[in-house]
């Protein structure tokens, strides 16, 4: 735990880093030193920890399947409610399986391809 002070209120506040047995003394002491780094820059550790998790939480809810959930509402205004159905039966047998709850970040051109080669052998 490091006893910080805000940049710009001077506040003074605990930092935590984790407790001992998950966080060793040189990982807890490396930790403390990339704070001061930040507090140095006028930066306070807390909120850029908070808004660094937010990021990549909201990066892992980013899914293929909620972004295709997303175009399919966009797509159901021009095509009728049978093919947008049809449409989502098709993601859902050959899509979703492999690469449904992948990050969208995360899904690369050869996962892709490997995922629709056995479609395309069907064919």
């Amino acid at each position: 735990m490091a006893r910080t002070t805000k940049p710009f209120t001077k506040v003074r506040t605990s930092l935590s880093f984790g407790s001992y047995p998950e966080v060793s003394i040189a990982n807890a002491r490396s930790k403390r030193k990339s704070a001061r780094e930040l507090l140095a820059r006028d930066i306070d550790p807390k909120e850029h920890r908070d808004e660094n998790d937010l990021k990549k939480e909201r990066e892992h809810a980013n899914t293929l399947e909620h972004i295709a959930a997303q175009w399919l509402e966009v797509k159901k205004t021009n095509v009728s409610t049978d093919r947008a159905n049809d449409t989502w039966r098709s993601l859902e047998l050959h899509i979703f399986p492999s690469l449904g709850k992948l990050p969208i970040h995360k899904v690369s051109a050869v996962k892709s391809i490997d995922t629709i080669k056995p479609i395309a052998a069907k064919r």
